[in-house]
């Protein structure tokens, strides 16, 4: 038998046939009147141009805030642990997913346009900022834990999330 039996639907998922196909459904390139060509070339297909509603969505790095919450998460658990450093190692794993970003982007997700992956590293700074961690920690010397509220983080999310897209021309 070749593919994975899902449970839920109770049918065979086949896997993709060639990195083609595979690239296709992790594609998260903005398609523009500046890319169209490239993408078309790519794809062997006819593309659409994205309208700001896709790209938000496309702007939006769901698996790297995913991977930051659970980074996140299983670093929090050591914050009672005086032999961890705790504040200094949830800070080094921020700066390294940041760090991460742009080649996952460029070779998992098949993004190769650059202002899309440093609006993309922005989102993810900002999600993170909105859920807190690491900002709600402080920094020490620079500014205190004190200073961090949810609502700044809160608010920065809605206005990045709604501005972003337009910063992508068409």
């Amino acid at each position: 038998m070749n593919g994975t039996f899902d449970l839920y639907s109770k049918k065979t998922i086949q896997p993709c046939e060639t990195q083609k196909e595979a690239g296709d459904l992790l594609m998260r390139t903005i398609i523009t009147s500046k890319n169209y060509d490239r993408i078309k070339t790519e794809s062997g297909e006819e593309p659409k141009i994205d309208d700001y509603f896709t790209k938000i969505l496309k702007l939006i790095p769901a698996d790297i805030v995913a991977a930051w919450l659970l980074i996140s998460g299983m670093v929090q658990l050591t914050k009672t642990d005086s032999s961890v450093p705790y504040l200094i190692l949830i800070w080094i794993c921020f700066v390294a997913l940041l760090g991460v970003v742009p080649i996952y982007l460029w070779r998992v997700t098949n993004v190769k346009e650059r202002l899309q992956i440093i609006v993309q590293m922005g989102a993810f700074s900002v999600w993170a900022f909105a859920l807190g961690v690491p900002f709600s920690e402080g920094i020490p010397s620079l500014y205190p834990a004190t200073a961090y509220h949810a609502i700044y983080g809160q608010l920065l999310l809605i206005f990045y999330t709604l501005v972003a897209p337009m910063v992508i021309p068409e």
